[in-house]
């Protein structure tokens, strides 16, 4: 098997010929910026409400077998190489098609310091325990300094 395509984005539409539109892929996450206390004090795996999606496609190769059964993961990795979260999901390639699309919605985006961090892509046979990895898709997080509302514009006195 073999990864094609991999990348997160906002959100992914399918057309009714199934081509497919990917609308604000993402490399970058920016947040406004909390105090130093505030981000001291913010529970490991917390997250933000935030829809975004991860489109993958994957092509038949020789050798695989049609009607295995096959898993994705997606993994965010830490610059610890701890992993922040995992999305499983099974899947199989439908005959005669060569080409399987799958993609992976999410509510939530976690809450991390600022850095870059890798969402990975890996894949194995449904009930192996290794998994071969696919790809790697750098995001960057940033945090925004608070924006400062304009001074209010008085008239002149006379």
């Amino acid at each position: 098997m073999r990864l094609l395509t991999f990348l997160p984005c906002e959100k992914v539409l399918f057309g009714h010929d199934q081509t497919v539109s990917l609308i604000v892929v993402l490399s970058e996450i920016h947040f406004g910026q909390p105090t130093p206390d505030a981000f001291k004090n913010i529970p490991a795996g917390t997250g933000a409400f935030f829809r975004w999606a991860v489109f993958t496609q994957w092509e038949v190769e020789e050798g695989d077998i049609e009607g295995q059964a096959y898993e994705q993961c997606i993994a965010l990795a830490l610059g610890s190489g701890e992993l922040a979260f995992t999305n499983v999901t099974q899947f199989t390639f439908p005959s005669p098609t060569k080409i399987q699309r799958l993609v992976g919605n999410f509510d939530v985006i976690p809450l991390l310091p600022e850095g870059r961090y890798e969402l990975i892509a890996k894949w194995h046979k449904a009930g192996d325990s290794d998994w071969i990895e696919g790809s790697r898709y750098p995001v960057v997080v940033t945090y925004d300094p608070p924006r400062v509302p304009p001074s209010p514009i008085t008239a002149p006195s006379s």
